[in-house]
């Protein structure tokens, strides 16, 4: 299924997969580059937890290693790190 499939398909499937069948509360798929200053994407991270502070530590870590690429740099729910889960 997924041997001809697109990466970001790919990369969606994997973020599901974490979130409905390993039953975690927060999946983000983070893009590493081939190297500084490159947009060409390698490879995604994934960074699956529970903790309800996590996304904003990985978010901060991601940002300080990782210089703005541009617009593949936003997360949907981004604005919402940090905000503490009712």
């Amino acid at each position: 299924m997924l041997k001809n499939a697109k990466p970001d398909y790919i990369k969606c499937e994997f973020v599901k997969r974490f979130k409905d069948e390993l039953g975690y509360k927060s999946v983000m798929a983070w893009p590493i580059f081939k190297k500084e200053e490159s947009k060409l994407i390698v490879y995604y991270m994934i960074h699956a937890t529970d903790h309800s502070e996590a996304p904003k530590l990985m978010a901060r870590a991601y940002n300080n290693a990782v210089q703005e690429r541009g617009p593949q740099m936003l997360f949907p729910g981004s604005e919402n790190w940090g905000r503490r889960e009712l």
